[in-house]
């Protein structure tokens, strides 16, 4: 005697899915949202946005800090363009200051706020500026002033040879020199 068996897969559809991932119960939904200015500023954001959005907590757990449903995301503000689809994300969901021109070229944290309620302030932050804050913050505790080793001096110097290179053989004008030594004189401010 011999046992047939047949495989059967069934697929049935319990939601839609917009292109920058919200979630739908019908279609019509769905189609009416990717229509709206709001996906177009979600989607736009999206794609300037270096990962996913995470929960303020992950980026605290270490300190007992955040809240799980409160939602931040790192911005990659490479140029102007960048810069504009940020802003108009925060002016849509009603933020009383935006980012600011001289972010233009960093990567910057920012709030996105609650899935519920997105009306925020976006507070950008850099790696450097968010690591000088916990520097203070940590003094306070340790009851000194901390300065940078060494190290970070020395890549501030590797780094400024770099810009002064990049002017040379690539810049457009000043102002991409500029930026760069001001970021480097923000890491190692």
């Amino acid at each position: 005697m011999k046992e047939i068996t047949q495989e059967r897969t069934i697929a049935e559809t319990v939601g839609y899915e917009a292109i920058d991932g919200r979630r739908f119960k019908t279609k019509e939904e769905c189609e009416k949202y990717e229509h709206s200015a709001e996906h177009v500023i979600n989607s736009d954001l999206k794609a300037i946005m270096v990962g996913e959005k995470f929960s303020e907590n992950y980026i605290w757990e270490d300190y007992g800090y955040g809240s799980e449903e409160f939602y931040m995301g790192i911005l990659d503000i490479r140029n102007a363009d960048c810069l504009e689809i940020a802003n108009r994300y925060f002016d849509y969901n009603g933020a009383k200051k935006l980012l600011q021109p001289e972010l233009i070229g960093q990567k910057v944290l920012v709030n996105l706020g609650y899935n519920y309620d997105k009306k925020v302030e976006p507070i950008p932050k850099t790696m450097d500026q968010l690591v000088h804050e916990f520097i203070k913050n940590a003094e306070k505790f340790y009851g000194e002033e901390y300065t940078l080793p060494e190290i970070v001096k020395s890549r501030a110097a590797y780094m400024l040879k770099n810009a002064i290179e990049y002017y040379d053989n690539e810049a457009y004008d000043v102002s991409d020199l500029i930026n760069k030594v001001r970021e480097i004189y923000e890491m190692i401010k």
